[in-house]
Parts: C-alpha cells; structure tokens; sequence
C-alpha cells in the first residue's frame, strides 16, 4: 500500500472511531467502509463497522464484519478473538440463533480463560447466563 493510501486509510479509520465514541454510528460506519474499502484487510476496522452496525440494531450486518474480522484474524494473535466471537455471539443472539449465539459466547470464554482476563470472562459468562 502507498503511503498516502495509508495516510487516507489511519484519517479515515479515526475520523470514524471518533464519531463511534461520540454515538454517532451512522458516520462512524461511512467512514470506517471507506476505510476498509481502500484497505480490505484493515482487521479494526471491521470490528469497530461491527461494533457501530450493532449499537444500530442491523445484527446481520454486525455477524457479517464479525465474520469478515475473524477471517482476517490471524489465529496465533495474542488477543483479539475472543472480542469477536463475543459480538458475534450478541448479534446472532439478537436474531434468535441461540446456538450459535452460544456457541460463539461459550469460544470466547475459553478465549479469555486461556488469556486469564477475568473481567471480560466475566461480562461474556453473564451473556451466556442470559441466553
């Protein structure tokens, strides 16, 4: 990738986490696409799109980057699946796949006991208890 291609891939991706965490999802997601439209393989941002498609109520959106995220992950990462998986498992619970809500939700918590973050592990065994 050029640099200046890359320049506009990082103003695009933080312009779009900005408006994410100013709760303006709608932007956020145009320019995290953009982002992911000039960088196919740009991992945070199919994460963040996720994040931003479900806080919008469009789960089959949030389980599509889902997926493309956790395609792109490589699967000796340090850390990372385990917040895939988690989102993943919340939107497919939103549509009513419960099995593979848990299914994804039961991997995370392995994820994150394997990586002993207990606070994480935690917040997902309560989503699996809600099920």
């Amino acid at each position: 990738m050029r640099k200046s291609c890359y320049s506009w891939v990082r103003a695009y991706y933080k312009r779009g986490v900005i408006h994410y965490l100013l709760g303006d999802c709608d932007r956020a997601i145009m320019d995290l696409t953009q982002a992911i439209e000039l960088n196919l393989n740009f991992l945070a941002a199919y994460y963040n799109r996720s994040n931003a498609r479900y806080d919008l109520g469009d789960e089959e959106g949030a389980t599509e980057d889902y997926n493309l995220a956790l395609k792109l992950e490589p699967a000796d990462i340090d850390a990372g699946d385990e917040h895939g998986f988690y989102g993943r498992g919340l939107a497919r619970s939103r549509l009513g796949k419960i099995e593979e809500a848990r299914a994804d939700l039961e991997e995370a918590a392995r994820l994150c006991s394997d990586r002993k973050n207990t606070v994480f592990y935690e917040k997902i065994m309560a989503a699996i208890d809600k099920l």
